[in-house]
Parts: structure tokens; sequence; C-alpha cells
């Protein structure tokens, strides 16, 4: 699946998610949770980084996508992390992710094709 693809997906998603805005230790118990994580997870970690990547380009519009990128590659050590901390935002995702299609449109980004982060 594309990054789209999969965002699509997450955002079909989040109406189970939406009763609880909390952190995710309290969606411990919630089965629309626990899919999402396990689907998430899942992915390889490369599209995983972009995913989380996207959702934070969409959140601040001052960095650019390629030093978030960065950022998140070195903060975040699995794809289960980044798949927690996309989801403890669950409530602001859609926001995030138009505010990223429309940043992408503006900037000339094909959010389906994100380079490789420099570091290692």
């Amino acid at each position: 699946m594309t990054n789209l693809q999969v965002i699509g997906h997450v955002l079909a998603k989040l109406p189970g998610l939406a009763a609880t805005t909390e952190k995710h230790a309290t969606q411990i118990g919630n089965p629309d949770f626990q899919e999402l994580v396990g689907y998430l997870s899942a992915l390889p970690r490369e599209q995983m980084l972009a995913l989380i990547t996207i959702m934070y380009f969409g959140r601040d519009d001052c960095t650019s996508i390629v030093s978030m990128q960065e950022h998140c590659h070195v903060t975040f050590p699995d794809s289960r992390a980044m798949a927690h901390q996309m989801l403890e935002k669950s409530p602001a995702l859609p926001r995030y992710f138009a505010a990223a299609r429309r940043r992408a449109w503006l900037d000339g980004i094909d959010l389906d094709r994100l380079p490789q982060p420099l570091s290692t």
C-alpha cells in the first residue's frame, strides 16, 4: 500500500478511537487501537517512518519535511514506537494529515515517495 492509502486506512478506523482522547495507556483495552497498532507495527520501518514524518509535517508548519524525517528517524527506534506515538494523536490526525497534504502539494512533494533519511 502507498503512504496515502495507509493514511486513508488509519483515518477510516479513527471513529473507533474517538471515545477516548487520552494517551495510549487508556486505549490498552480498545480493540480498534490494538488493531491499528498491530497494522502499523507490521509495516516496514521505512514506511512507518514516512507516515510519522507526514503526520508531524502536517502539525508543524515551520519545519521542512527532510528535517522532520531526520528528527523522526533518530527519535523513534522502531515501528511500534512510531505507531503508538501516531495513535496518541488520534483526535488530531485528520487535521494533521490534511495539512500535510496541502503543504506537500504547495511544496511539490510526493508523499508516497519521500527520500530516505540521511542519518543511519
